[in-house]
């Protein structure tokens, strides 16, 4: 893992509850949002080192490195959870004793995976300054 998960949860800006998770410690061990985002930077550094980009041994990395890497757990969530940054909500509701609630709609598998590739391809634009090939497979 290149970013802290601390650092990961502020930059992505998606909040737990939006992939049903928790954030919630119990003891030492990690959230399981935490979790979540551990092995989606690990998927990230596999990618990474499979496209043949040189990950220094230790830090500090360079910003192309970093921004790759939270372009690739991005897609990662968008893939696994069928979460979109863009606010579109499937139902609305206001009133009652908890305000206005938002229920956002999720992704279809056809779309997750449109995004997740459109997010590939711009971490793989950052890391080597252009698209990759068909024949390379980044997406």
């Amino acid at each position: 893992m290149l970013n802290k998960v601390q650092e990961i949860k502020k930059m992505i800006r998606i909040r737990p509850k939006d992939l049903d998770l928790s954030d919630k410690a119990e003891g030492n061990l990690p959230t399981p949002y935490e979790s979540f985002l551990e092995t989606c930077a690990l998927f990230a550094r596999t990618k990474i080192d499979y496209w043949g980009y040189p990950v220094p041994s230790q830090e500090p990395y360079d910003s192309k490195l970093l921004s790759a890497e939270l372009l690739l757990i991005k897609a990662e969530i968008a893939e696994e959870f069928g979460f979109d940054e863009s606010f579109n909500p499937e139902e609305v509701s206001s009133g009652g004793s908890e305000g206005t609630k938002v229920k956002r709609s999720r992704l279809g598998a056809e779309e997750r995976g449109e995004i997740a590739e459109g997010l590939r391809n711009k971490a793989y634009q950052i890391l080597f300054g252009k698209l990759p090939t068909p024949f390379e497979g980044v997406a």
